[in-house]
C-alpha cells in the first residue's frame, strides 16, 4: 500500500499560494493603470485524478467530499470578463 504522504506534498499548496499572492501583487501594481488581476484557485479536477487509488483517498479529505468536474470549472472562468464585477481585483476564485 501506497504511503499516504505522496498524496498530498507540498508542491501543490506552495505553488497555488504563490499564485494567489503573485495575483494580489499583480492587482495592486496595474490597479493605477485600470488592468485588473484575479485568479482561479481549484482543487483537484476530476477528469485529471491520477489513479483510482488517489481518487477515494482525496474525496475522504476535502470539504466538498468530491474533486471539482468541467461543470464545476465552466462558469467561473467567465468571472474576471463580467463587467459588473469590475470591482473585484486581486481576487482569489475557488477554493
Amino acid at each position: 500500500m501506497k504511503d499516504d504522504r505522496e498524496l498530498f506534498s507540498l508542491d501543490c499548496p506552495i505553488f497555488k499560494g504563490g499564485i494567489i499572492a503573485y495575483t494580489k501583487q499583480l492587482a495592486t501594481t496595474l490597479a493605477q493603470h485600470s488592468i485588473r488581476a484575479n485568479c482561479l484557485s481549484l482543487g483537484g479536477l476530476q477528469e485529471t485524478a491520477p489513479n483510482d487509488y488517489f481518487l477515494p483517498r482525496y474525496n475522504q479529505r476535502v470539504p466538498l467530499g468530491r474533486m471539482a468536474t468541467g461543470e464545476d470549472v465552466a462558469g467561473p472562468h467567465r468571472f474576471p470578463g463580467l463587467r459588473y464585477l469590475r470591482l473585484y481585483d486581486g481576487t482569489q476564485l475557488g477554493r
